[in-house]
């Protein structure tokens, strides 16, 4: 072991918005933590994700009230957090200050074809909370959509100080009697009571050597692309194209980059685009959004394209719109919060794993407080988004 030794009561790793919403929830109890991430965070996942704070709706295209578990309830929830009503005892965070780019996401039917998706699915909307049908024949589902980064500043603000850059493999998670012992960094060793692993991606590496196996988790791969859109009007929309599909044809949302209007693309067009090349997958894009969104002027458009490795549970491929995902092996916790909007769930079930865990001594200030206020802030406010 390292002389220089940080002790705290739960070490986290992995920069993204799990990592970071249980450290802020940990603190809150109290606990010491040390967040350890390479720089820059937002993790993999939680920068390339379209920041939609879902409730499961867009799960009944089929026209079958396909389960959506815990989603159904994160719109609200979220709300309540950025409103600053976090609920005490919850895994709710207190968001104030947090952007939103759009309060509502529609369901659009494009093309005529398309329409009876769009009825089938908002036959189980019927009667949902601000589900109404729009003037222009789109439904208005209860997503919204929060900025990432602003989202990543707000959590790093929570643990400014408590922050190692550096990223962790299997080689330097040191084992013990109770399960992990610590896990040797290049210049200090980072000893807990607990260890929470929610390094997206990085997760499938660490499983085994923390002994939950080879199969817990998986990579659902996702080629998402992005167009540079001179002066477009603002578009937060599941759109639907074809008669038939489980999931929306294009995922479109809006961005501001300097004096740049980036159309960030999901959807089938990133799940069908696996198989395919950059070139392929942007001529791909250029096909969809001409159906999707005639009244766009692509012709000076610039596009681009970002592979996505979404780490998921391995038990995901069949119940992925479920719930958020947390399990223990000794003292050592592996977490995934499948989608964005589960962080508050997923807090739930971290609360419960340290309930009635017992405050060690603080780590001295000056082994914890590895940056400075301002450095910190800077490090989440220039995260690179996939079109940068």
């Amino acid at each position: 072991m390292n002389e220089a030794a940080i002790h705290v009561d739960v070490a986290f790793v992995g920069g993204g918005v799990a990592s970071l919403w249980l450290a802020c929830l940990a603190q809150s109890l109290g606990l010491s933590v040390v967040v350890i991430a390479p720089a820059p965070l937002g993790g993999e996942q939680t920068m390339a994700s379209q920041g939609i704070i879902h409730g499961g709706a867009k799960y009944s295209l089929n026209g079958s009230a396909k389960k959506a578990g815990h989603l159904t309830a994160m719109p609200a929830r979220w709300r309540r957090c950025l409103a600053g009503n976090a609920v005490a005892g919850s895994g709710d965070l207190d968001l104030s200050g947090v952007t939103v780019l759009a309060e509502h996401v529609e369901l659009r039917a494009c093309t005529r074809r398309a329409r009876l998706r769009q009825r089938a699915a908002a036959r189980l909307l019927t009667g949902a909370a601000n589900t109404p049908a729009l003037a222009s024949g789109a439904n208005r589902l209860p997503d919204f959509v929060v900025d990432v980064e602003s989202l990543i500043a707000r959590l790093v603000g929570g643990i400014e100080g408590c922050l190692l850059a550096e990223k962790v493999g299997p080689e330097q998670v040191r084992r013990g009697d109770e399960g992990v012992a610590g896990i040797h960094l290049a210049t200090t060793t980072v000893v807990a009571q607990r260890y929470v692993f929610a390094a997206g991606a990085g997760n499938v590496e660490l499983a085994p050597r923390l002994g939950f196996g080879t199969s817990t988790t998986v990579l659902r791969p996702l080629h998402q692309a992005w167009a540079v859109v001179e002066h477009p009007p603002p578009t937060f929309a599941h759109c639907l194209v074809r008669a038939f599909g489980t999931e929306p044809d294009l995922t479109v949302t809006t961005h501001e980059a300097g004096n740049k209007t980036v159309l960030y693309l999901g959807g089938h067009l990133a799940t069908a685009g696996i198989a395919r090349s950059a070139d392929d997958q942007i001529d791909a894009t250029k096909h969809v959004l001409a159906r999707a969104l005639p009244h766009l002027d692509l012709t000076h458009a610039r596009f681009g394209t970002v592979r996505v490795a979404r780490a998921e549970p391995a038990l995901a491929a069949a119940r992925r719109t479920d719930d958020a995902f947390l399990t223990a092996r000794g003292n050592a916790l592996l977490c995934f919060p499948v989608k964005l909007s589960l962080a508050p769930r997923l807090g739930d079930l971290f609360l419960n794993e340290v309930a009635g865990l017992k405050p060690v001594a603080p780590p001295q200030a000056a082994a914890c407080v590895l940056q400075g206020k301002q450095d910190a802030r800077r490090q989440a406010v220039k995260l690179a988004r996939p079109w940068a």
